[in-house]
């Protein structure tokens, strides 16, 4: 049951899918020269059927990088608007995902232009020298598209992911920054006990936009890590029959996953390690992957309805005196509140007089 709800979100969904596409072409890299065909400027075993299979599935892996942007995209819809919204366009994600990959992969097959002397089938363009498998022309324009269409959607995917997490950075700061100014910071109005409050809400807001702009530092050095290595193999022809790049290539290309793997694991991580600062690595790794902490996240989500059932945000303002919401909004002036949607203004309001009211019940305890 808890798998059937955990599956229910699109954002889980993303992630499967780029677990997939990654354990696809993963393995079919971990192949190497394997499938290759056996002729006589080549090291495989295989033929053309299984060179063919090989690198449908390495061209396909391609997809991942767009399933990273359409899940970029399906967060910062889901932070700067509503979940709703992004909801609604799932199924579009997916296409736009894999469909330009796919495209290019059946592509690549019905031409026949998958072909490798010495690692993993793709586009070789050392092909033409091997005089028992020459095709021609054809095959070097047909592969020079491919790998163009490669690198175009390459940097398309590269790019609009950087847009979507600088977009989500800047969000979460402008927020951090309304809870400074609206909530944490005291007018006249305001009780003065309000200045010894700690800026939680605000520390966690101001974390959250650090973390968000790692993890798009992160997601870069992994890509750039898996394909540098390739991008030089095709296009310096000096490092082309390098040892070295060769070895490099044959051991970061297929990680992709794995560098995916811990970049979306990290806030998870991070998130323990703040909660449990006394345990060690294995430990809190253990928790992560743990049931324990998938019964704690249905704990938190059971309080949270528990919360909104017997507090809902619309009745919260019946909490207080009708005064105290009225003066802190005559405390907002128009110039402050410009770019503010009314809702995040009406948390505001109504954050800033729940903060009144505990302070006000502090002080009369004390003088109590």
């Amino acid at each position: 049951r808890g798998q059937q709800k955990a599956i229910s979100h699109v954002q889980n969904r993303l992630l499967l899918c780029i677990s997939v596409i990654d354990i696809m072409n993963s393995t079919a890299l971990g192949l190497s020269f394997i499938p290759a065909p056996n002729v006589q400027c080549s090291l495989g075993i295989g033929n053309q059927s299984t060179c063919a299979a090989q690198g449908f599935f390495v061209q396909l892996g391609l997809a991942a990088p767009g399933y990273t942007m359409v899940l970029s995209i399906y967060s910062f819809i889901s932070i700067a608007y509503n979940e709703t919204i992004a909801r609604r366009y799932e199924p579009f994600m997916h296409a736009t995902a894999v469909f330009p990959m796919l495209a290019v992969a059946i592509y690549g097959v019905a031409n026949e232009v998958y072909f490798s002397a010495r690692g993993a089938c793709w586009i070789d363009l050392a092909f033409q020298e091997c005089s028992s498998m020459k095709r021609g022309d054809r095959y070097k324009n047909v592969g020079c598209g491919i790998v163009g269409a490669s690198f175009i959607w390459g940097s398309f995917t590269s790019l609009v992911i950087a847009v979507c997490l600088f977009k989500i950075y800047r969000t979460i700061r402008k927020r951090a920054a309304r809870m400074k100014r609206f909530v944490f910071k005291p007018t006249q109005q305001l009780n003065q006990d309000m200045r010894h409050i700690p800026p939680t809400k605000r520390s966690i807001l101001d974390i959250a936009a650090k973390d968000s702009a790692m993890q798009a530092v992160f997601y870069v050095a992994g890509y750039a890590v898996t394909y540098f290595w390739t991008v030089a193999h095709l296009f310096f022809p000096s490092v082309r029959f390098s040892a070295v790049f060769y070895i490099l290539n044959a051991i970061f290309l297929p990680l992709h996953g794995f560098w995916n793997f811990l970049t979306f694991i990290r806030p998870r991580y991070l998130s323990a390690r703040r909660k449990y600062k006394d345990w060690s690595l294995l430990l809190i790794l253990k928790f992560i992957f743990s049931d324990a902490q998938k019964q704690q996240a249905q704990n938190r989500i059971r309080a949270k309805r528990g919360r909104r059932s017997s507090f809902p945000l619309a009745s919260i303002e019946g909490l207080f005196p009708d005064s105290i919401d009225m003066r802190i909004k005559e405390s907002i002036t128009g110039e402050e509140t410009e770019g503010i949607s009314s809702k995040d203004l009406d948390l505001v309001v109504k954050t800033a007089a729940l903060i009144e009211n505990q302070s006000k019940s502090r002080i009369k305890s004390n003088s109590v």
